[in-house]
């Protein structure tokens, strides 16, 4: 009982984590431009962390093979045969 709440709470915190992450890296990409606009060379950093920031919460999710191109094609081929009997 403890492992399994143990691994739940662990699989929250992941979620948390990595959506957290993604959500932060594309503010960073959003502010990129307004930050070039008004003149700071800082926006490549902006533009580099965003990257950065979002690929390390696509890293940290847990169910990130989910949503593959691969799972996605396979889970809407699923879909037209439930459909279609």
């Amino acid at each position: 009982m403890a492992v399994a709440l143990l691994r739940c709470a662990a699989h929250a915190i992941r979620w948390w984590f990595g959506a957290t992450w993604i959500v932060v890296g594309v503010a960073c990409l959003v502010a990129a431009p307004v930050d070039l606009a008004f003149g700071d060379a800082g926006a490549v950093y902006f533009v580099i962390g965003g990257v950065v920031l979002i690929w390390l919460g696509w890293l940290v999710l847990p169910d990130r093979a989910a949503f593959t191109p691969r799972a996605l094609h396979a889970r809407l081929a699923r879909h037209r045969e439930d459909r279609d009997r």
